[in-house]
């Protein structure tokens, strides 16, 4: 069995395939955990079956250690740490090696899928990546909805706090709800929309993270991917 851990700000996520189907668990990027606590996180299934590899892509150093000591401890397995190393990208940015773990896996999903491609990935921030001919261009990074949910709510003393809700066809809010599923959900879809088509209006659209949900009925020419990350992680494992 192989593990590979996607560690991002929020929350890191663990893929792992038995008996031919994968499976996911996502638990909060805690750098106050032991690695005692991150074992006990983890799913029965992985605990009792023998791991023959973890890969790690991490955007927190702090919990990338604690990480690699888990596997350690309680595996007996050195990890991959994937970095720009095992990237096959023709990155075009001033400066390649700040680039983040995370974005360059989703290039490679992106440069796997399409000659010209645009990956939206939603999680604590919200980024698009755009590949051309194996070329990593460039990428935008903004606030995720999940920050911006939260910053609204804490400076706005009327306004109570709601879950994240699903968008509406509306065009102006009737209510508290509606008003904050438009300027939330529906002005973020805008915001995408927006500046993908100022990058290329041309290239295939892809859609992944976790909060991908909240918005992909409303970006219906995207392809919704479950996990963009990890599938680019397993595409650059082929390289290392």
């Amino acid at each position: 069995m192989i593990l590979y851990f996607d560690v991002g700000n929020t929350h890191t996520k663990l893929n792992y395939q038995f008996k031919n189907k994968n499976y996911y668990q996502s638990f909060y990027t805690k750098k106050k955990y032991s690695i005692d606590t991150i074992y006990n996180l983890l799913p029965n299934i992985v605990k009792k079956n023998k791991i023959t590899k973890i890969l790690i892509s991490s955007t927190v150093p702090s919990f990338t250690f604690i990480v690699e000591r888990l596997c350690q401890k309680y595996f007996m397995i050195k990890p991959i740490i994937l970095s720009i190393k095992n990237s096959k990208l023709d990155i075009k940015i001033e400066n390649p090696k700040e680039l983040g773990i995370d974005l360059i896996a989703l290039g490679h999903y992106l440069m796997s899928k399409t000659d010209n491609g645009i990956m939206v990935n939603m999680g604590t921030s919200t980024t698009i990546i755009h590949v051309k001919n194996k070329k990593f261009i460039g990428a935008i990074i903004s606030c995720g909805l999940e920050l911006q949910i939260k910053y609204l709510i804490k400076n706005a003393s009327k306004l109570y706090e709601i879950e994240l809700f699903a968008e509406t066809k509306k065009t102006i809010g009737k209510n508290t709800k509606e008003a904050m599923s438009l300027g939330l959900i529906n002005g973020h879809v805008e915001m995408i929309k927006g500046l993908v088509n100022k990058i290329d209006i041309n290239a295939k659209k892809f859609l992944s993270g976790g909060y991908s949900k909240n918005v992909v009925k409303l970006l219906k020419n995207y392809n919704w991917i479950k996990e963009a990350t990890i599938e680019g992680m397993k595409l650059m494992e082929l390289n290392y």
